[in-house]
């Protein structure tokens, strides 16, 4: 079973923490979300695979149809896990045969109580010792050395489980080259890594150190970035929405009046410019906003005052098959039934056939929805069910 992260103070949010120390606190103070999504469930699945196939020697399509973490290994999975593995041995050319030394292990960082995370593998041979972080997502890649313009960053991720596993093992990283490895075998490429050395990792432990002393103080520095992409506390956090809803930073009524009162005309340029940033921030935080409602709502968890609801359908064919012979027997000819190169869709086909006065049989065609969307309890539109919406995509799979 894949080792315990520690929701504040773990691998995946070190790069936030040292970039916003504040983040900590305000991590503290959001609320939890207790739900788990269908990707965080598959991932930790198919971590708990990889290392049962790594340490026993297991092919992984003997784990075909196997259930693991709730979640049942598919052929999809299989092919995954085999390139994982096949990448994983690429990196015997440069560095030679590795043997293994650490799988799956929680392990404390040195010297931050309550900082921890989860060691995917570790592995060594008489000149290097590998961190190796699976990813198994098909989102952003991850790099092992990112390139900041003025200086490149190693991945605070990578260096915070190297450091954890020197913490526990620091003799087998005595005199080596220390190799960071990501792989993601659902991305092309899909592996990146860096060598760094034992003082790398010091200075690491150094500023995580001086980050989580000043996070943990009176009003620690907080600064919006990047590392806020993944970060819950954007819901509740100032730099977010403080711009958001402190409308009187631009106030166009004062604004107003000033100019009826000195009949000078007011700078509609300068309030279009804080308006645009206001727009801009708000648009980010309102999309933060829902994708947390939207994903909670599909995992189980209860809104008051909202509810999932099927997206606007769209009409599909049910069989293009059996379409043209059906329509030509109605009288539709291939002019109205095809444009190049494919049929026409329902809606097209439909207004193709409205001269001709020739109705599309109901039978022909079904209602699709592209998925579902929030919308306020009073809505017009049926709720959707967790039920419902892992049938629909049980459907929408079989229909691939």
């Amino acid at each position: 079973m894949p080792g315990a992260h520690s929701v504040i103070l773990g691998g995946s949010n070190a790069a936030r923490l040292l970039a916003c120390p504040g983040s900590h606190q305000e991590q503290m103070k959001t609320p939890y979300n207790e739900t788990s999504s269908v990707y965080a469930q598959e991932g930790t699945a198919l971590h708990a695979a990889i290392a049962k196939c790594y340490s026993l020697s297991i092919d992984p399509a003997e784990l075909l149809g196997e259930l693991i973490e709730t979640v049942e290994i598919t052929e999809e999975h299989v092919a995954v896990l085999k390139k994982a593995l096949a990448t994983l041995e690429t990196l015997r050319g440069p560095y030679g045969k590795f043997k293994l030394a650490g799988i799956e292990e929680t392990l404390p960082l040195p010297g931050v109580t309550g900082a921890f995370g989860s060691v995917d593998l570790v592995l060594t041979n008489g000149d290097t010792v590998a961190i190796v972080d699976w990813k198994f997502g098909q989102g952003v890649p991850v790099k092992a050395l990112y390139d900041m313009g003025d200086y490149d960053q190693v991945n605070p991720q990578l260096a915070f489980y190297a450091a954890a596993a020197r913490g526990k093992r620091p003799r087998l990283f005595k005199g080596k080259t220390i190799l960071l490895v990501i792989i993601q075998p659902r991305l092309d490429p899909p592996i990146d890594y860096v060598e760094v050395e034992n003082q790398e990792l010091d200075d690491f432990l150094s500023a995580f150190h001086g980050a989580f002393l000043e996070a943990i103080g009176r009003n620690p520095r907080k600064e919006r970035g990047e590392h806020c992409r993944f970060a819950a506390c954007k819901a509740t956090c100032e730099l977010w929405t403080g711009p958001v809803l402190d409308l009187a930073l631009f106030d166009p009524v004062a604004a107003a009046l000033q100019a009826s009162a000195t009949e000078k005309p007011t700078d509609y340029g300068a309030f279009l410019s804080k308006a645009l940033a206001v727009v801009e921030l708000y648009d980010s935080w309102a999309a933060e906003i829902r994708k947390q409602g939207h994903v909670y709502l599909e995992n189980g968890g209860q809104v008051p005052g909202w509810k999932l609801v099927p997206k606007r359908a769209t009409r599909q064919w049910r069989d293009e098959g059996t379409v043209e012979a059906e329509l030509r027997a109605l009288g539709a000819t291939g002019e109205d039934i095809y444009t190049e190169p494919e049929i026409r869709s329902v809606a097209q086909m439909e207004k193709a056939l409205k001269k001709r006065r020739i109705a599309i049989p109901p039978a022909l065609w079904h209602a699709v929805s592209t998925g579902t969307t929030i919308a306020h309890v009073d809505d017009g539109r049926p709720e959707v069910s967790r039920e419902t919406l892992a049938d629909d995509v049980k459907q929408a799979l079989l229909a691939l």
